[in-house]
């Protein structure tokens, strides 16, 4: 019998399966056959351009440049040292209004991020209370420097200046909301706490004992980038920001330190360290055109820092020593006048009579030329030494008076808010008026007149003070050139070869000394400008 196969549907299906797993195993060996070349492209048209030998040796060994590799070793070890001591600082304040920010010595905040998503605003409900519009925070930049183990840090004023949040980033990625202790915006020093362990904090320097051409580290986030470090050298001392930032005030207790260290936006409050790791200076400021490093930047020097920040942590405040004197530097002009050798010294325009050079009898004309017997080089210099001398400590004081030497020992007084406050006022331009007469020397190119109730009240001027009204200068004279302007009091003159000034208390009185002044003379001027007094020589080879 025969027997009769039957395929059942299980079957059937393993069959099919079977042949649609053949059907794409042949494809696949015929596409890969075929396609392999086009896609990977084939070994046998590839044609090699060319043989690459790696160069395994450096141009110079290591064992040729001991030096250099000396150098190079200690550069790197003084950079890790100091870093961990440097932190970033991140200051929120409500954002301002745009203004112009060329008087800004350094910090510059970051700017806003453009074209912000905004979400659209749902009309009020009627009756509803209008809500005071919330102002966008504005994020700036700078650093900061470990000082003690506690965690407090040093940094700028400008840095912090009217911050609501301030954020300290660590060099280890650690983040603590920091606290204001206190501030001084005259030397630009803020104290800040943050609560944290394992802190490591940087040595002060001695920077009276730095030197021009020593090389210098500057270390900060410029920018915001973290743990920068620039080379460079101190390429000058002494540097007072009336000479380079417009509008600055005489005031001012700065006294920087010039370097070529790269100091750019965000480096405000970092450090700057001898090649000791030891802090020297708080970066600070730049002199640039561009708002950028162009080669001249300026710290803090650590003495004047330590200063307010030990006066800051001690007490809250800086605590400056006072003298009361007006002080000016010396021109090569002005040494005719007041019998003197050099420009070196401090020339005295004004005394208050309650202060302690009041009270010794400093007098307009002097000459400090010492102080605690030191030598004074110039106004900033004495400025900075009688701010830094204990309240109450009695002082010697070296003064030439009329070309003779003369010493004076005061009691150094406490600079109160209501000193701090009678600050450099600018004078107010006057409205040009007639000139009495016409004189043949170079007083004539000053047009005065008296003062009047109404000028006095013009260019705040105390009913004590007498002089004439500068009224207009004439362009291209001597005077314009050597600085007075419309709108300065002239209170007293005097003629070269005279050693006592003469009061100016009306134009008939100016009228009458400058019928006296011949072409060949000079003149010394004591004029009054705004708050302030200041002395300025005219000569005819001005």
């Amino acid at each position: 019998m025969r027997t009769r196969s039957i395929v059942t549907a299980p079957n059937m299906k393993r069959f099919f399966r079977i042949v649609l797993l053949l059907i794409l195993i042949v494809g696949g060996v015929w596409w890969v056959t075929n396609h392999k070349d086009s896609a990977s492209g084939s070994k046998a048209d590839f044609k090699p351009v060319g043989t690459y030998t790696p160069v395994t040796e450096a141009p110079v060994l290591a064992k040729d440049v001991p030096l250099l590799q000396q150098v190079n070793r200690e550069y790197v070890r003084v950079s890790q040292a100091v870093i961990p001591s440097v932190v970033n600082v991140l200051a929120s304040r409500p954002a301002q209004p745009s203004v112009d920010l060329d008087g800004v010595p350094f910090m510059l905040p970051f700017p806003q991020t453009p074209n912000a998503p905004q979400t659209p605003s749902r009309p009020a409900k009627p009756g509803a209370k209008k809500k005071a519009p919330t102002l966008p925070k504005e994020p700036s930049v700078g650093s900061g420097v470990i000082i003690s183990k506690e965690g407090h840090i040093i940094t700028n004023c400008h840095v912090i200046k009217d911050a609501d949040d301030i954020i300290v980033y660590l060099h280890d990625n650690r983040r603590y909301k920091a606290k204001l202790l206190a501030s001084d915006e005259l030397a630009d020093v803020a104290v800040l706490k943050i609560e944290a362990d394992n802190l490591q904090p940087l040595a002060w320097g001695d920077s009276s004992t730095v030197q021009i051409g020593e090389q210098v580290f500057a270390i900060g986030n410029p920018f915001g980038l973290s743990e920068s470090v620039s080379l460079g050298i101190v390429s000058a001392k002494g540097r007072n920001p009336s000479r380079f930032t417009t509008g600055a005030n005489s005031n001012s207790y700065e006294d920087f330190i010039q370097t070529t260290a790269a100091i750019n936006p965000g480096n405000s409050g970092g450090a700057l360290v001898n090649i000791q790791g030891e802090l020297i200076g708080i970066n600070t400021a730049i002199q640039s055109t561009s708002r950028g490093f162009q080669g001249i930047g300026f710290a803090i020097p650590s003495n004047l820092a330590r200063f307010a920040f030990e006066s800051l942590i001690k007490s809250g405040k800086v605590t400056r020593g006072y003298l009361g004197v007006t002080i000016q530097e010396l021109s090569p002009n002005d040494l005719k006048f007041f019998k003197l050798q050099t420009e070196a010294g401090a020339l005295v325009t004004e005394v208050e009579p309650s202060s302690p050079a009041g009270k010794i009898g400093l007098q307009s004309g002097d000459v400090i030329v010492s102080f605690n017997a030191s030598p004074v080089r110039d106004p900033a210099e004495l400025r900075l030494a009688v701010s830094q001398t204990p309240v109450g400590k009695e002082v010697p004081i070296g003064v030439i008076r009329d070309g003779k030497p003369m010493t004076f020992t005061f009691k150094v007084a406490e600079m109160t808010p209501d000193v701090l406050s009678k600050l450099d006022a600018p004078a107010e331009e006057a409205p040009t008026g007639p000139a009495v007469e016409t004189l043949d020397n170079f007083l004539g190119a000053l047009h005065v007149e008296d003062l009047t109730p109404a000028s006095r009240r013009t260019h705040k001027l105390k009913p004590t003070v007498s002089g004439v009204l500068v009224t207009s200068v004439e362009e291209g004279s001597t005077a314009e050139a050597e600085g007075v302007h419309p709108g300065d009091v002239i209170e007293q003159l005097r003629i070269e070869g005279q050693y006592v000034s003469t009061p100016v208390p009306d134009v008939k009185a100016f009228y009458a000394l400058g019928r006296k002044l011949k072409k060949d003379q000079g003149v010394l001027l004591l004029l009054r400008r705004g708050r302030i007094t200041t002395f300025v020589s005219l000569t005819p080879e001005s």
